[in-house]
């Protein structure tokens, strides 16, 4: 399990950080779109539809949606849009209330447990990572800026991951993931802080920060939105009965299991850069 799972990381790692180094602007876009088709098809399972069709028009409406709103949000410079903002801000917002869910589950499950909620929870999750990926493209050393991006989650969940296998005791939130430890949390908040203060102290990332101070909150914030991105998926796999979100990556399941971190932290991480 531990051998397919790193194997699969290795090779996820290779996949992105070549993709977001190399490829073109449309080539890049086409990738991350394909990404979110295949994380809508897995969420429409998981908010429990079963006919390949209405996952497809799930998936389909999902994607139809990201370029009628690009079409209004992304008028003018986009590096200082108004509407981009307010995007951020509902989707921090929409986190907060994820994580009160998660905190007061199994009895927050009266609420959400709907297809009906569950499939709107997919717009709110899925939709937000293309309009940040774009964003941060598009800024000064917007390649370099996503590449730490993905090092700081990957770091969260490779921390956690090998800490809280290790030495996890105490259940972070047991009923929602009885397997996610408090050891696993600060193994990765501190693995997370580790390895970007190495990166900073390596590469110049002055150009888009104010100071260290404030790229050590942003890991942080970051951070803590990666775990509730994390729990609010297993929130789902628990409720429903489900082991995996998929099986597409030998050793973790869907696609879902390995990013649903990165659909949390993406707008923290990206509302943290907006105004600098």
């Amino acid at each position: 399990m531990f051998l397919s799972r790193a194997i699969t990381s290795f090779f996820l790692a290779i996949l992105f950080f070549s993709s977001i180094g190399f490829l073109p602007p449309y080539q890049l876009n086409f990738l991350l779109i394909l990404i979110l088709a295949i994380a809508s098809q897995e969420w429409a399972r998981l908010a429990g539809y079963s006919s390949l069709l209405a996952i497809i028009f799930y998936v389909m409406t999902i994607l139809l949606t990201i370029f009628l709103i690009s079409e209004y949000i992304f008028q003018g410079d986009i590096q200082y849009s108004k509407s981009m903002q307010s995007l951020l801000g509902v989707s921090s917002i929409w986190w907060v209330v994820a994580f009160l869910w998660i905190k007061n589950y199994p009895e927050s499950a009266s609420i959400w447990n709907s297809r009906l909620v569950k499939s709107l929870m997919g717009f709110f999750i899925i939709i937000p990572l293309w309009f940040c990926a774009v964003f941060i493209f598009n800024l000064n050393y917007g390649r370099y800026l996503l590449m730490l991006f993905v090092i700081l989650v990957a770091a969260a969940d490779i921390g956690g991951y090998i800490v809280g296998k290790q030495l996890g005791r105490h259940a972070l939130i047991p009923s929602v993931s009885p397997n996610k430890t408090w050891e696993g949390f600060y193994g990765g908040l501190v693995f997370s802080i580790t390895l970007i203060s190495c990166i900073w102290l390596v590469f110049p990332l002055d150009y888009k920060f104010y100071s260290f101070s404030h790229l050590m909150l942003i890991t942080i914030f970051t951070f803590l939105a990666s775990v509730v991105g994390d729990l609010t998926v297993s929130m789902l796999k628990r409720e429903g009965g489900h082991k995996d979100t998929g099986s597409l990556l030998p050793g973790h399941g869907g696609l879902l299991d390995r990013v649903d971190g990165i659909f949390g932290a993406a707008p923290i991480f990206t509302l943290g850069i907006f105004f600098v």
